[in-house]
């Protein structure tokens, strides 16, 4: 049959599959050997694989131990089961016990309903040829019953069934067979000739202990020595059952094959590995055929490679220290502590080419002990990690100094060589001190001109969300705990609301101010209300977070970064059945917070127009912009970085520190930094013209300072509102030919650097607006009004004032008040208050106006 070009692709393709790093990648350790403990290895193996499979293969071939050596030391194995111990001279391999068995006799007699008992000289005259009819009178002495299970018409002969050579099982029957009975013919070996030692009985050969109870079971009459675990599988799956004999022991009893028996033969020399030991020894209740069976390992080539002689290793460990229940079951015997202490100790002092296996980390030790994980656990619990292994800590405890969670979680800690973290605090330290060094300066300008106009009462509130943003960074830069869990959900929305809040409140007054919004009244905007608003934000900031925290609280979440290594890496997060509810109550959150930012676009849009007039709508219009397109591009990006090494998470905790830093510190020096330039700017100026006395230098003549109550009858007619404009009817023209006069009301905000004139005082119509820190106010004399044409030489020409912008001054206004005295309490106010530039003439009538 021809083959397409896509099953040749695909031929390819899977053959390259496990060169790909990540891709069809498994270790997989190889044993074989003596099938003598091949039934129990089997358990073992399952179960070693229903809580480590993930990432490990494990097979185990029966074959016999001199084929399984053999193929240890030509590489094919990681380790093999050996029922023989290696020469002693033989250096490249180590081993030791990994449980201990009964080697039974097994045989079928079909009507023998009680079980045989055999002595020790029975065996050995049974194998040896001695006795060749089970009628024999030896036999019947022991066994009453047997005389009337065996037919009468003729009598039955002993048919044996024996082992290949190269057996270890064989081995150890031999052994016990020249300890019942010295003159037993043949050397003590696993290579045994039946045929030649046992006098003409009929001989059966099988290759495994498992093929011996296949024989026993449809030959009768026939006996055999095999594992104890074999005849009773046997007895599950055969038509026949086979019978397992008692043992009279050296002390005189009579002894059944059980795992008690097995462990009391063990007993009589529990400093002993050797098989001779635990055979036909005299301890009571000890079964007179108990051996060991092995396990054995290269020395400092346990695997091909590191990750298959750690998982070998593992294996090896796990059997001895936690297979003793699935070793009963099996009928097997688990080790006595003392021999399950020699095997682990020869564990731990194997090396994989000269590199050191057990003791690298603390997960290698007993959770509790001195050398383990004190208050936590590992990922995998068994010896023989990776260096990189770490504890995973209780509740309550990290790793800093060390790595044995023996240190309490009871402060804010760094991780220990976290560049990130370090870089996080770091920019929070930069923030909180741009931050702190604006809020004082601001704090010690705010009687100024250019900070009043700002309403500092609010930049307070401001100032106090781009503290806490930079605040926020704190819990992001150290060791995740329980608590910084909580209390880092907290700063981000609190900040954000506070400083995104007051900005939205504050573009909300000038877009009243500037008329956008028709039948309002200035009052309702005064800065309680304002600073009220973005307190309420913030409250419903903190209730949604607390929801968020009370329902659905984060802890800290362990993961696993590498489970061939064991690494792991600890993360804020929530448990499987509260994310849902946790991810719907954080969209909320987000949602609440980009309306917010979404109406802070609306309004910056909004009063657009009125950025040549108010500077502070200009500067929060820019910020929020800005903060936009940062929240737009960098946010997604902080969520849809990959987090799968300390770098790629060390770069996200980064990324979200470096926004908050941003954010925080961007605002604070994009809307006050302009101010406090011209602040001191304005001071170092006056410094160097010498004005230091109590009055004040304007245009060439010295005016004192005024205040507001100094002179009530001269303000009776101005009128403080909420947000202390101050009020007066005047008239109002451009001064150009042909303008018309009009009615209008003049209105001051001092705190907002702004001079209006509206329609009237119930109206929200502003006709003209100007800066006040940036307009030149002239005060007309009769004559410069008839040389310009402004009014007739008649008129009262010290009621009216010229106003026009420093930037633009070909385009002015005449205002005309109703008397002297109406003019000159409001030039005393502005003088006192802003102290624009004026000329000579109006410098000269406010300093008489202020005499």
């Amino acid at each position: 049959m021809s083959t397409t070009p896509w099953q040749k692709l695909l031929v390819v393709i899977m053959g390259l599959l496990p060169l790909l790093p990540g891709i069809g990648a498994r270790v997989d350790v190889y044993g074989g050997g003596a099938s003598f403990p091949s039934s129990l290895y089997e358990q073992w193996i399952q179960s070693f694989l229903k809580e480590h499979g993930s990432d490990v293969q494990i097979s185990y071939i029966s074959s016999s131990s001199s084929v399984g050596l053999a193929q240890l030391q030509a590489g094919s194995l990681a380790f093999s089961g050996s029922d023989i111990p290696p020469v002693t001279n033989d250096t490249s391999v180590t081993y030791f016990p990994a449980v201990a068995g009964a080697i039974a006799l097994a045989y079928q007699i079909p009507q023998l309903s009680e079980p045989l008992n055999l002595s020790r000289q029975n065996i050995a005259d049974i194998f040896s040829g001695k006795l060749t009819t089970w009628s024999d009178p030896a036999l019947q002495v022991l066994n009453p019953t047997l005389a009337n299970a065996l037919p009468s018409a003729t009598t039955p002969k002993i048919t044996l069934v024996v082992r290949q050579p190269g057996s270890g099982t064989t081995a150890n029957f031999v052994k016990a067979l020249h300890s019942f009975d010295p003159s037993f013919p043949g050397p003590i070996s696993s290579s045994v000739n039946w045929h030649n030692i046992t006098n003409g009985t009929q001989v059966f050969v099988a290759n495994t202990n498992e093929a011996v109870g296949m024989l026993v079971a449809s030959i009768p009459y026939a006996i055999s020595y095999m594992d104890l675990n074999e005849i009773y599988k046997a007895n599950k799956t055969g038509a026949n059952s086979i019978g397992v004999a008692n043992i009279i022991n050296r002390n005189g009893t009579i002894v059944t094959a059980t795992w008690q028996s097995m462990q009391a033969a063990m007993s009589s020399n529990v400093n002993s590995s050797s098989t001779s030991d635990t055979i036909d020894t005299p301890y009571p209740q000890a079964y007179p055929i108990t051996v060991y069976t092995n396990y054995v390992l290269r020395n400092n080539a346990i695997g091909s490679d590191i990750l298959t002689a750690r998982w070998t290793l593992r294996y090896l460990y796990w059997t001895l220290t936690r297979g003793s229940d699935i070793a009963i079951q099996n009928n097997f015997a688990p080790l006595t502590p003392e021999m399950v202490k020699r095997g682990t100790d020869i564990l731990e002092f194997l090396t994989q080419n000269d590199q050191i296996m057990f003791g690298q980390t603390y997960c290698d030790f007993p959770i509790g002990s001195s050398a383990g994980c004190k208050h936590g656990h590992c990922f995998l619990d068994l010896p023989f990690q990776d260096p990189a292994a770490q504890c995973i800590c209780d509740p309550g405890f990290i790793n800093y100094q060390k790595g044995d969670c023996s240190e309490a979680a009871d402060g804010y800690r760094l991780a220990k060589n976290d560049a990130f973290g370090i870089i996080c605090i770091s920019l929070m330290a930069v923030g909180l001190l741009i931050v702190c060094a604006v809020w004082c300066l601001t704090f010690l300008a705010r009687h100024r001109p250019q900070i009043r106009a700002i309403a500092p009462n609010c930049c307070w509130v401001l100032l106090m969300g781009c503290l806490l943003g930079n605040i926020g960074i704190l819990p992001y830069a150290g060791m995740p705990t329980d608590a910084s869990c909580k209390i880092r959900l907290f700063f981000p929305p609190v900040a954000f609301g506070a400083a995104f809040g007051m900005m939205m409140m504050k573009l909300w007054r000038i877009y009243l101010i500037f008329g956008y919004q028709r039948k309002t009244r200035i009052s309702i905007a005064r800065n309680s209300v304002l600073i009220g608003s973005t307190l309420g934000i913030v409250v419903a900031e903190l209730i949604l977070t607390g929801l968020l925290v009370a329902l659905a609280p984060p802890s800290v979440v362990v993961s696993i970064e590498n489970a061939t290594t064991g690494a792991i890496y600890q993360e804020c997060g929530v448990a499987p059945e509260k994310k849902g509810l946790y991810t719907g109550l954080l969209v909320l959150l987000y949602c609440f917070n980009a309306l917010l930012l979404f109406l802070c676009l609306f309004l910056a849009y909004a009063t657009r127009k009125a950025y040549n007039r108010f500077g502070e709508s200009k500067t929060i219009g820019f910020s929020i912009y800005i903060v936009t397109i940062l929240m737009i591009f960098a946010v997604p990006a902080a969520y849809i970085l990959p987090m799968q090494t300390d770098t790629e998470r060390g770069t996200q905790r980064l990324l979200t520190c470096l926004i908050m830093f941003i954010i925080s510190t961007g605002i604070s020096l994009i809307l006050f930094l302009p101010r406090l330039r011209e602040v001191w700017k304005v001071r170092a100026n006056s410094d160097s013209q010498g004005s230091r006395t109590s009055g004040a230098q304007v245009g060439g003549h010295r005016f004192r300072s005024v205040r507001r109550k100094s002179n009530p009858e001269h303000v009776s007619s101005f009128h403080v509102h909420a947000v202390h404009p101050t009020v007066c009817e005047v008239g109002l023209r451009q001064d150009r030919f042909g303008a018309q006069w009009q009615s209008a009301t003049l209105c001051a905000l001092c705190e907002l650097d702004l001079l209006l004139f509206l329609e009237s005082v119930r109206s929200s119509k502003v006709l003209v607006s100007f800066k006040l820190s940036e307009i030149i106010v002239d005060v007309l004399t009769t004559e410069s009004a008839a040389a310009s044409g402004s009014f007739s030489t008649s008129s009262n020409s010290a009621t009216r004032l010229s106003l026009k912008m420093k930037a633009d001054q070909t385009a002015s206004h005449i205002v005309e008040f109703p008397s002297k005295e109406k003019m000159r309490p409001f030039l005393a106010l502005v003088a006192q208050t802003l102290k624009p530039r004026y000329s000579k003439a109006t410098a000269s009538m406010v300093e008489s106006s202020a005499t």
